[in-house]
């Protein structure tokens, strides 16, 4: 197998090639485009747009025009149709917008305006820098004062945590008051909330956990030398910036690493000791520490614990008198299944993760279609064009989603000795 075939193979669904029965092969008949639904849709500023539905979330639809996507919202339209596939050929009109930013801002001492936006499922893929990033003018527009990050997450990627860091402490903390709401935060989601100033656990939360590992092959194993050290470092200026414990950190992080405190119940002062010196042992050293709600508070880690919004709101106020806060008046829509108002910052965080799901299927999809493509392009010219199409598709969802790609093998080598491929094809 050559190493273009071996990297097609190792992708997440592995195409299967037929052997030809004969010294030369039978010509493969190009299948037919499949009937797709596409959309037309009528903007506010007079513009039309159309081109074929990848996906609607909410009203937001998003659409493939050209080589490119676009991604609509309900605000910016008055009526869609839908043609092709399963869409309804009928015209839908939309009546007149309403929601959160229907009524117009007042403003009033000692009332802020606070938000919350998730942090959710895969580091990397589903919770990266770049929906927190795009959701700093939406939270500009809204003149929030308070920001919860609501972290429920698993760990992922080490490459994005310093990403997420950057963006948490250099863009956030200086626009808003920014805390962290754990209800789960493992491995690199507690690497990345670690930034967090105030920090705030649901009663169920839990904290830590944050060893790394490798797969190289069909090998797991723990990070260790070079790639641990930088790890350690990193998260030791990650402590600094949320004014936490590294040595706290460094138990979650490596075995051997024991943690033990003191705590003064009359001023709720905390000492720390990198060893079972303290009163209080967290990890004798045989462990990787992880943290309930209750070992957060009682370590200082945690400034309180909340399970409903009313709950953390009094916990902030309580904790920030210097701020002054009467009042945080929660922007967003409510909703009676949500857990707090969805604001239009938190809805690019949902839109994020709905579309990771998407563009995973997709790679997928479009990994054997450009595998079969490929494979038939060799014996059938007409199958050349077809190839690069399905292979351009993949460029671009690896573009906008650089961590998935990443994951699958898809890099900026494998899509340009592609192209070679692909354009010898033609000369031939």
């Amino acid at each position: 197998m050559n190493d273009t075939n071996r990297m097609l193979a190792g992708l997440l669904v592995a195409a299967v090639f037929a052997a030809p029965a004969a010294a030369v092969p039978a010509p493969v008949a190009a299948p037919s485009v499949s009937d797709d639904p596409t959309a037309k849709v009528y903007l506010k500023d007079g513009r039309v747009i159309e081109g074929a539905i990848l996906r609607e979330i909410d009203g937001y639809i998003y659409l493939k025009v050209g080589i490119g996507e676009m991604r609509i919202k309900p605000s910016d339209y008055t009526k869609i149709e839908r043609r092709g596939g399963t869409a309804s050929a009928a015209p839908v009109d939309l009546g007149e917008e309403k929601g959160y930013r229907t009524d117009p801002i007042v403003r009033a001492d000692g009332v802020y305006r606070g938000a919350v936006i998730s942090l959710e499922e895969t580091v990397g893929t589903h919770m990266t820098a770049t929906p927190l990033r795009d959701a700093i003018d939406e939270l500009e527009t809204d003149e929030i004062d308070i920001l919860v990050l609501k972290v429920n997450s698993g760990g992922g990627m080490l490459i994005e945590i310093e990403k997420m860091s950057n963006v948490i402490h250099e863009e956030f903390k200086p626009r808003f008051h920014t805390v962290a709401w754990i209800e789960s935060a493992i491995s690199a989601a507690a690497m990345t909330s670690y930034t967090c100033n105030d920090i705030y656990f649901m009663p169920k939360g839990n904290f830590g956990a944050a060893t790394g590992w490798f797969q190289r092959g069909g090998s797991i194993g723990l990070v260790e030398g070079r790639s641990l050290e930088e790890a350690l470092y990193l998260m030791e200026r990650i402590a600094e910036r949320g004014e936490h414990s590294p040595e706290l950190f460094r138990s979650m992080q490596v075995l051997e690493a024991p943690i033990s405190y003191d705590r003064d119940e009359a001023t709720g002062e905390v000492t720390i000791y990198a060893d079972t010196s303290g009163q209080h042992i967290l990890n004798d050293g045989s462990d990787i520490l992880t943290l309930n709600s209750t070992e957060a508070l009682h370590v200082n880690l945690s400034r309180g614990t909340a399970e409903t919004l009313d709950e953390i709101e009094r916990s902030i106020i309580a904790n920030n008198p210097g701020m002054n806060i009467e009042d945080i008046v929660w922007v967003g829509d409510v909703e009676e299944t949500e857990l707090y108002p969805i604001t239009e910052a938190e809805r690019i965080q949902r839109e994020w993760r709905e579309e990771a799901d998407f563009i995973e299927t997709r790679l997928v999809e479009l990994t054997n279609k450009y595998s079969q493509a490929r494979a038939n392009a060799q014996n059938v010219s007409a199958f050349v064009q077809r190839a690069e199409r399905y292979l351009g598709e993949l460029e671009r969802y690896a573009k906008r989603h650089v961590n998935l790609a990443f994951t699958r093998n898809l890099s900026d080598e494998f899509f340009r000795r592609e192209r070679e491929f692909l354009a010898e094809l033609r000369r031939r």
